[in-house]
C-alpha cells in the first residue's frame, strides 16, 4: 500500500535510475492483462507506477507469479493475532514507520528483512500458543503457497532471460518475498547453471 516515501512516484524514479530492459512483475497473468489492457485501473503502487513508465518508455514488462491458488487458502485472520498480542503491534507499527520515512530504500534492506521475520516467529509463537488448530494449518498452508509461489517466481525469470537476453531487469514484488527468493536462487542459479547477478536498489 502507499504509506509516505513509498509511494507510485518514488518507485517511478527507481525505474527511471534502473532503465530496465525488462519489468518482471509479481502478478498472476490474468490480473495483469486485465490492468495492462485498461479493463481495471491500476490501484496499487507498482501498478501505478509501472503504467507511467511504459507510456514514456519502450519496456517489456511480464507477469512472473503465475503459481495458481484458492484466495481462500491464505491466511486472513491477522486480527487474532494483533489482539493478543502487544509485541506484534509494536514491531509492526515500527515497520510501517520506517517504511512511511525512508520508502524503498529500507525496504531493500536487512534491517526490513529482519523485522519481517520478527513479525513471522510472533505470529506463529500466538497461533500455537492460543489458535485452534485449523487456524494454525491455514496460516502453515499459506507458508507452503508463498514458498510455490517464490519457485515459480525465479522459473519464469529463468525461462524468459534464457529465451530473450537482456542486459538489465527488474523485479518488482512484495518484501515479504525477499528472503524466500534469495535464499532459492542460491540453489537455482547453480542447479541451472544461470550466471545472473541479483542487487537489492539503494538498500541501506
Amino acid at each position: 500500500m502507499e504509506v509516505g516515501k513509498c509511494n507510485p512516484h518514488e518507485l517511478y524514479k527507481i525505474l527511471e535510475d534502473i532503465k530496465p530492459d525488462v519489468i518482471f512483475e509479481e502478478l498472476p497473468a490474468h490480473i495483469f492483462h486485465s490492468i495492462y489492457s485498461g479493463k481495471r485501473p491500476p490501484q496499487t503502487v507498482e501498478s501505478r507506477a509501472i503504467s507511467v513508465y511504459i507510456r514514456n518508455y519502450d519496456v517489456k514488462h511480464f507477469p512472473v507469479d503465475t503459481y495458481e491458488f484458492d484466495l481462500h487458502e491464505l491466511f486472513s485472520e491477522y486480527d487474532f493475532i494483533v489482539e493478543l498480542s502487544e509485541s506484534y503491534n509494536k514491531v509492526f507499527e515500527k515497520l510501517i514507520k520506517s517504511v512511511s520515512d525512508f520508502g524503498f530504500n529500507f525496504l531493500n534492506s536487512p534491517a526490513c528483512t529482519e523485522l519481517i521475520s520478527e513479525l513471522k516467529s510472533l505470529e506463529l509463537k500466538v497461533l500455537k500458543e492460543n489458535a485452534p488448530k485449523i487456524l494454525l494449518e491455514k496460516y502453515q498452508q499459506e507458508t507452503f503457497i508463498h514458498d510455490l509461489r517464490e519457485t515459480e517466481i525465479l522459473n519464469n525469470i529463468y525461462n524468459y532471460s534464457i529465451k530473450y537476453p537482456y542486459n538489465n531487469a527488474i523485479l518488482i514484488c512484495g518484501t515479504d518475498h525477499k528472503k524466500g527468493i534469495m535464499e532459492k536462487l542460491t540453489n537455482f542459479k547453480k542447479e541451472m547453471k544461470w550466471n545472473s547477478n541479483w542487487r537489492f536498489y539503494n538498500a541501506y
